[in-house]
């Protein structure tokens, strides 16, 4: 079984804030199933502007959280370790600008969900639906009223919103998927 949730904890401080990340089309290039890190293709403009507008918010110290589905993992295109691997490069890959302190990736799809104990649960990790978010609150014990999201999609917004961020603090970019 697959769990419906992963998530990798790197610095864990204590801020009211947590800039909430998306990954494909927001730090790196959305090209699709990334199955290797060869596959990867930072965004840098997209991290010097979150990075900058952070600044001018003044925010103290947040915790910066990269948020993703990635249903390749339970239609099985890549696996969980490849998974792990992957975010962890991207997070290396990013570091000097934004200091990524965690990141949490849920593989649920619907054609696949029998490969979940509680379809269900798993589902309600799955953006648009605020899981995710709710998890990093808990544990970095963070506050949606402080907190940001950068993505990608309309679905990045219905989850933020859902998980209580302030429409004025949800940024959507308007890549083109390649």
């Amino acid at each position: 079984m697959i769990e419906p949730i992963y998530y990798k904890i790197i610095n864990n401080h204590y801020s009211d804030s947590i800039i909430f990340l998306d990954r494909d089309g927001v730090l790196n290039k959305d090209t699709g199933y990334i199955d290797s890190i060869e596959r990867v293709e930072i965004l840098h403009e997209n991290i010097q502007f979150i990075s900058n507008y952070i600044k001018k918010k003044k925010c103290i110290k947040p915790n910066y959280v990269i948020i993703s589905n990635q249903s390749g993992i339970a239609r099985g295109l890549i696996s969980i370790k490849k998974g792990f691997e992957i975010m962890d490069y991207i997070v290396n890959k990013v570091a000097g600008i934004i200091p990524i302190s965690a990141y949490y990736f849920a593989p649920y799809h619907d054609s696949v969900k029998y490969k979940f104990l509680e379809p269900q649960n798993a589902l309600y990790y799955r953006k648009p639906n605020p899981g995710m978010f709710i998890k990093a609150f808990n544990n970095f014990f963070s506050y949606p009223k402080y907190s940001f999201m950068f993505g990608d999609r309309i679905s990045d917004m219905e989850s933020a919103l859902a998980a209580g961020i302030d429409r004025k603090n949800i940024h959507i970019f308007k890549n083109k998927k390649i």
